[in-house]
């Protein structure tokens, strides 16, 4: 379930790129004109100047300058005066239709939050399935449901459905009363819930009012105790831009996947260390497509409220992953101090050598990366996807990576790491082993 909504919710994300790149429409003039003779096409172009001049004088900046009588174009010809109505009419009807990038960012946010829900619904089922107790007192069926079911399966099935339709029509508060029943802190799972709560709230917006402000959408605000100097009147209008859905996203997207580990681990206790290890190699992942903002939410909030009860290894992990997210978030000087202060005695150098690379101690990090390159600790594809390194290879690059398979595989990797074309590379070595 968790791999599952991870690629939901990255494919709803793409839509971004659709926004950023999609072209806005255009009129097409031309086929306005088809079907015209050549004759008819220069009462047309008459026609069309003289309406344009017309239009100009009333969108003068200077009322002064517009005309005070009533502005006629004649247009004789009715097949001539046809186009023109029509081709009025289709510029009326595009000036009133929202952009294109509006119409995709409003999908988007309702596509993400649909995942979400979508998500949440299985979630809740399967705790419903593990622990049917949560069902008792709250089941009801008719006698002739019953028997048109014909088992006792049937009839669970149809009880668990009905509850987790009951839940999910229920308040966002309700639905963090319900987790907390089951031990899991709902709440806990974003670093800012009034911002998480503003994300549902302004879909119901787009949806129902189309971006303005209403009473009860400053209302859920209040109630998530957001601060008076973030909330917008009544009336005001709100839109969606490439910044706040990448938030949003990311907000998504970290509250789900801590939701999901954190009810693997109240309702399956005894595979508690493969929840550690999915949510390690998972979070991982989440750097390496470059969501940077979920996966410091994500390692921030597992690691203050484990409580040491992570293995030391994934700790450090996780730690090394929330320095190497931060980074990437424009916090290098946090970052650096931290690290400096930071004392890997002790620990293998698979963990100990990501001192010497957040700091940019650049001679000691070769050194180091190289000796786990002979150890098989580290290969060159982690040296290429992960974010952890992609400024040592910027710098130091050709030291560390020579092989032709490996060149491919940089330029390949170039445009997701946004590493730089000045990164050069030492063909000579064609005997090293492909790693």
């Amino acid at each position: 379930m968790g791999d599952e909504f991870l690629a939901r919710m990255d494919a709803a994300a793409e839509l971004l790129d659709f926004a950023a790149a999609s072209p806005e429409r255009e009129v097409d003039f031309e086929i306005m004109s088809f079907g015209l003779t050549g004759e008819q096409l220069k009462k047309f172009g008459k026609s069309a100047r003289d309406l344009a001049q017309v239009l100009l004088k009333f969108v003068d900046k200077d009322p002064d300058l517009r005309p005070k009588e009533r502005q006629v174009v004649k247009l004789e010809d009715p097949t001539v005066a046809r186009v023109i109505y029509k081709l009025l009419n289709r510029v009326g009807h595009n000036g009133r239709m929202p952009s294109r990038r509006t119409v995709l960012l409003r999908s988007m946010l309702a596509h993400q939050i649909s995942e979400f829900e979508f998500t949440l619904s299985q979630l809740i089922r399967l705790i419903l399935v593990s622990r049917p107790e949560l069902l008792s007192g709250n089941a009801s069926i008719t006698l002739a449901e019953l028997e048109g079911l014909g088992d006792v399966a049937s009839a669970r099935e149809l009880v668990i459905e009905r509850k987790v339709d009951d839940i999910m029509r229920c308040s966002m508060d309700e639905w963090s009363s319900w987790f907390n029943g089951i031990g899991v802190k709902f709440k806990e799972m974003t670093d800012d819930w009034s911002t998480f709560v503003e994300i549902f709230a302004r879909r119901n917006l787009m949806i129902h009012t189309g971006g303005r402000v209403s009473e009860q959408y400053v209302r859920q605000l209040r109630d998530a105790n957001k601060s008076p100097a973030e909330m917008p009147g009544v009336g005001d209008q709100l839109d969606l831009d490439e910044e706040y859905l990448l938030e949003a996203s990311e907000q998504l997207l970290a509250f789900g996947f801590l939701l999901i580990t954190g009810t693997w681990l109240q309702v399956n206790k005894a595979t508690a260390s493969k929840a550690e290890a999915w949510i390690s190699t998972r979070l991982e992942q989440l750097l390496e497509r470059q969501h940077y903002r979920a996966a410091r939410v994500i390692s921030n909030t597992v690691l203050s409220k484990s409580r040491g009860r992570l293995r030391r290894p994934t700790e450090i992990s996780l730690q090394i992953m929330l320095w190497t997210a931060r980074k990437e978030l424009n916090e290098s000087e946090a970052v650096m101090r931290e690290v400096t202060a930071w004392d890997p005695g002790g620990l293998d150098l698979r963990y100990s050598h990501a001192r010497s690379v957040l700091i940019e101690d650049d001679d000691r990090a070769v050194s180091e990366i190289k000796e786990l390159l002979r150890r098989n600790d580290l290969t060159t594809v982690d040296l290429l996807t992960s974010p952890l390194y992609r400024e040592i290879i910027d710098r130091r690059g050709q030291e560390l990576i020579s092989t032709k398979a490996v060149e491919a595989l940089i330029a390949e990797q170039r445009v997701a790491n946004a590493l730089p074309a000045s990164v050069a590379l030492d063909p000579g070595d064609g005997g090293q082993k492909d790693q």
